[in-house]
């Protein structure tokens, strides 16, 4: 599959500044859940086995969009900090990952992962902790609204163009 570098970066970063600032309402909490600090972010892609390249240009537009972040002097005065995790696009490996993340890190919110199978094994434990996420699956359980864009409770799938994910992934979560 042929992909442009600029699309997938510009993305990934409205994405990720998407989600951050959904991340600062409040109404609701996450596993991390800190108001003080920094706010830390936990993505889960595959950043080996089949899908890596995948996985390598979420992380390089995470990068550059919490780079940007930071530079603007991060989220209400927060700066924002990434912790990785590698799902090799599986289902339990994600699991493991996300639960290290969750758990062990105590993350703010999860970007990823970016495949059907892994998104929909980490589900319940993302609604479990009620820790917000953005997945790039296209895997559907619900929808949140009329468009084309799914969410789960805490969770938004971001398999649109990110410019149209403003009007319906942008509620409390």
């Amino acid at each position: 599959m042929h992909t442009n570098k600029g699309v997938v970066v510009a993305a990934a970063a409205a994405v990720l500044t998407l989600g951050l600032a959904a991340c600062g309402s409040d109404s609701g909490g996450s596993a991390g859940g800190s108001e003080s600090g920094p706010i830390k972010i936990g993505a889960v892609f595959p950043l080996t086995g089949p899908a890596a390249p995948n996985g390598d240009w979420a992380k390089l537009g995470t990068e550059i969009a919490v780079k940007d972040i930071n530079a603007a002097g991060g989220i209400d005065g927060r700066q924002v900090e990434v912790a990785y995790g590698d799902d090799q696009l599986e289902a339990q490996k994600a699991v493991t990952e996300m639960t290290r993340l969750v758990n062990q890190e105590k993350v703010d919110m999860v970007l990823g992962p970016l495949s059907s199978d892994p998104t929909l094994a980490t589900l319940p434990q993302l609604k479990s902790t009620n820790t917000p996420s953005i997945m790039g699956a296209g895997s559907v359980c619900s929808p949140c609204s009329s468009t084309s864009a799914r969410c789960w409770d805490s969770a938004c799938a971001a398999s649109r163009p990110s410019t149209s994910l403003s009007s319906s992934c942008t509620r409390p979560f």
